[in-house]
């Protein structure tokens, strides 16, 4: 999507993620914001232009990029003073051993070799190495400032997806609800009726069933509604896997089952994370996805918080249901969290 605007007609699949970090597609249509460098995986819109250029969204992201400050380090500019002081003590030096022994080889070893150079390139070669060996370990860090104020830090920000997530749509369960069906019956059907589809949670249910070298079934013919489902026939069998919207618009009676510990935010977030099967005309089950958090997620935060005593906050583009979500899950507190924030509002 090439600019900021809003849709005037049609409906899309939007992912947002390369502008609001956010996994999970969402659906355009009339009226939908929607913004630059966004990426539409399917289907058509028409938008009414707002901001375009520079003064789109991702633009002004990039801006505040490029105007983030580097500082030199404290370290460097103190050794870089004591250098220049020792500047004249240096000559007074070589002109001290040229006047007493006469050999200009001397001389020119002391200008060449003295303290004041080694002082000068010490700390800047200590810093880069630094730097080097954190890269190396996954962690990128802009400067050598960056590591001296590290002592200093008493809070850390972390942003969601792709940070405390994994970053990526993955099938987590599937539950089913007929007599006899299996959850590789549901994932076999699921996966046939959705293969080459280019949306994300369709490329995840492909991706799943190859891990678990499940084979698909041969697709006669199928129709895809943007944000509903596909709707396929697959060796005979009429198969329906969307939303459960989609079946329960095609007369799909829908009987699951949540767990009565769950809240109520916890239901609407579990809710909009399924996807629903059904095979001629008989409700088969659901598939539940998410965008999982990293393994390390968890103990990292509580080290954060219990053995160093830090503050810790959460800022994410996502609606704030999965970031409620994923705050208790990592044991954050709920008014340390900023949801649907864009760059611009990250910074400020």
């Amino acid at each position: 999507i090439p600019v900021d605007g809003v849709v005037i007609r049609g409906d899309a699949i939007i992912d947002q993620q390369s502008l609001t970090g956010e996994a999970m597609p969402v659906v355009g249509r009339s009226g939908t914001q929607v913004y630059a460098s966004t990426l539409l995986r399917s289907g058509q819109l028409f938008i009414r232009a707002e901001r375009v250029g520079r003064n789109t969204r991702a633009a002004a992201g990039l801006e505040l990029l490029r105007q983030a400050p580097v500082y030199d380090t404290r370290m460097a500019n103190y050794a870089q003073q004591v250098a220049d002081r020792l500047i004249l003590p240096s000559l007074l030096l070589a002109g001290i051993v040229l006047l007493t022994t006469h050999d200009t080889a001397r001389t020119a070893s002391i200008l060449t070799l003295d303290f004041v150079t080694g002082i000068r390139v010490s700390i800047p070669m200590a810093f880069l190495s630094a730097l080097n060996h954190t890269t190396r370990h996954g962690v990128l860090i802009r400067s050598g400032r960056t590591l001296e104020q590290l002592a200093n830090v008493d809070t850390i920000v972390f942003d969601k997806t792709g940070t405390l997530t994994q970053g990526q749509i993955t099938v987590v369960d599937i539950q089913p609800a007929a007599a006899g069906v299996t959850k590789s019956d549901i994932l076999q059907l699921a996966a046939s009726a959705e293969q080459r589809l280019n949306h994300p949670v369709a490329e995840a249910i492909a991706q799943y069933a190859n891990t678990q070298k499940i084979p698909l079934l041969t697709r006669e013919h199928w129709t895809y509604e943007v944000g509903l489902g596909v709707r396929a026939r697959i060796e005979g069998r009429e198969v329906l896997v969307g939303s459960e919207r989609f079946l329960s618009g095609s007369g799909i009676p829908i009987c699951a089952t949540r767990p009565e510990t769950e809240t109520e935010t916890e239901t609407e977030t579990a809710a909009a994370s399924l996807i629903y099967v059904a095979c001629d005309g008989q409700f088969q089950g659901t598939i539940r996805y998410s965008d999982p958090l990293r393994a390390e997620s968890a103990d990292l935060v509580q080290r954060l918080q219990k053995e160093y005593g830090i503050n810790l906050y959460l800022l994410t583009g996502d609606n704030p249901q999965r970031a409620f979500q994923v705050s208790r899950e990592l044991g954050l507190s709920i008014q340390h969290v900023y949801a649907e924030a864009f760059p611009v509002q990250k910074a400020q």
